[in-house]
C-alpha cells in the first residue's frame, strides 16, 4: 500500500478513515488516545487524520511513529492554565511539568511553561544555567514597584521546537517571596501578569515549589486546572490530601472560586516492587469519589533520568519508549472534553 497523493490527503473524521481502510473505528481511536496514529486537529469532539497517516498506521502494524510532530493548529489558542504542584517534594513535578510540556509542543501545541521555583530545576532541566535576565522574578518585582506588565519580556525559546516556550526562574524569587508579605492583592500578581500573555497559547503550565507560600498561591489563584503528582509511598499521599484542601481552600476563599483540580497523575511507579503495586489501586480507592486519577501512570524509567541528565524530554530522548508513550496518553486525557477560548 503507497500513501496518497498530497493534494489528496486533506484531513478526514476519524469514523470515515475507519470506514475507508476496513479498520475499527475503536482501534484507530485508542491509537489517536495514546499517540501512535497522529491527530491533525480537533475540532470540538470530533477528531481529524490525514488519510497518509491512517496508511502508515496501519502499514506498520499500529506502530508508533518515529517522530510525532504535528503541524500548528489552525483554530483559536486555547488558553489554559494548568498548575502542577503538591506539597511533597520528589514526586516528580518538575518532571511532569517538563515532559507534558514537550508532549504538548509534539501536537503541535503552543506551550509556556513557568517556572516558579526558587529552585529553578525546571529552567535548569531546558538547558538555562545561570538563567538568563530577566526572569519571573524581575517581572514580579516590576509589577510590585511600578504596576508594570513585563511578563513577556522574560519570554525564552526551548529546545522543543517553536511551539514551545519558557518563563525562567532564579534564586531571586526567594527575595521576591519576602517582598509579597507586604504587598496588596499579593495572591493575584501571577495572574495579572498572565492576563495578556495566557490568550496567545494553548497551555500554560507552572511548575510549583514544594511549600504552602504566596508564590505557590499565586499559580493556584492564576490557574484553571491543577495536576497533582504523587508517588504510591505513605508520605506523598499524605501530602496529596494537604493539596487537596489547599485547592479547596482557594475555592472557599474566592481568591479562585473556579479552580478544579484536573487530574492526579501517579508517577515513579516500580512495578517490580510489591509495595508499589498494592499502593496504586488501594490509592485511588482510597480517595474515590474525591479526586479524580488519570488514567495513565508514569513509571520510574531509567530512560527519563538518562533524559534529564542530557537537558531533553523522554520524547526527545527515547520517542518511541513506554515513558514517550504514556507523557502523549496523558496530554489526550488532560485535554478531554477542552474547548477552544471564547
Amino acid at each position: 500500500m503507497t500513501d496518497v497523493p498530497t493534494e489528496a490527503d486533506a484531513p478526514i473524521p476519524l469514523r470515515d478513515a475507519a470506514e475507508q481502510y476496513g479498520a475499527t473505528y475503536a482501534r484507530l481511536q485508542k491509537a489517536a488516545h495514546d499517540g501512535r496514529l497522529v491527530v491533525d486537529r480537533r475540532i470540538g469532539k470530533n477528531v481529524l487524520v490525514r488519510p497518509s497517516e491512517v496508511q502508515r498506521f496501519l502499514r506498520e502494524n499500529g506502530r508508533t511513529r518515529a517522530s510525532q510532530s504535528q503541524p500548528s493548529l489552525q483554530e483559536a489558542p486555547l488558553g489554559k492554565i494548568i498548575t502542577i504542584t503538591t506539597l511533597k517534594g520528589g514526586t516528580g513535578k518538575t518532571t511532569t511539568t517538563f515532559n507534558l510540556g514537550a508532549a504538548f509542543a509534539e501536537q503541535g501545541k503552543r506551550v509556556l511553561m513557568i517556572d516558579i521555583d526558587p529552585q529553578a530545576n525546571l529552567t535548569q532541566l531546558c538547558g538555562l544555567t545561570p538563567a538568563p535576565e530577566p526572569t519571573l522574578a524581575t517581572a514580579i518585582m516590576q509589577w510590585l514597584r511600578q504596576r508594570a506588565k513585563t511578563l513577556d519580556q522574560t519570554i525564552v525559546e526551548t529546545s522543543f521546537g517553536p511551539h514551545a516556550q519558557l518563563v525562567p526562574a532564579s534564586l531571586l524569587l526567594s527575595r521576591v517571596e519576602r517582598e509579597l508579605l507586604h504587598a496588596p492583592r499579593r495572591e493575584y500578581v501571577l495572574q495579572e501578569l498572565l492576563e495578556d500573555v495566557a490568550p496567545r497559547y494553548d497551555v500554560v503550565l507552572i511548575d510549583t515549589p514544594p511549600s504552602a507560600s504566596d508564590l505557590v498561591n499565586n499559580a493556584l489563584v492564576a490557574a484553571h486546572e491543577v495536576i497533582i503528582p504523587v508517588i504510591p509511598e505513605p508520605l506523598p499521599v499524605s501530602g496529596l490530601q494537604y493539596s487537596i484542601e489547599d485547592v479547596a481552600k482557594i475555592r472557599e476563599t474566592k481568591l479562585n472560586p473556579n479552580l478544579q483540580i484536573r487530574g492526579v497523575l501517579i508517577t515513579k511507579v516500580d512495578r517490580r516492587r510489591a509495595q508499589h503495586r498494592e499502593a496504586v489501586p488501594q490509592l485511588r480507592e482510597a480517595f474515590a469519589g474525591e479526586v479524580h486519577f488519570f488514567d495513565t501512570i508514569i513509571g520510574d524509567a531509567t530512560r527519563i533520568v538518562e533524559a534529564q541528565g542530557r537537558q531533553r524530554s523522554v520524547l526527545q530522548y527515547d520517542p518511541s519508549g513506554a515513558s514517550s508513550q504514556a507523557y502523549r496518553a496523558l496530554v489526550n486525557e488532560v485535554m478531554h472534553e477542552w474547548q477552544p477560548a471564547a
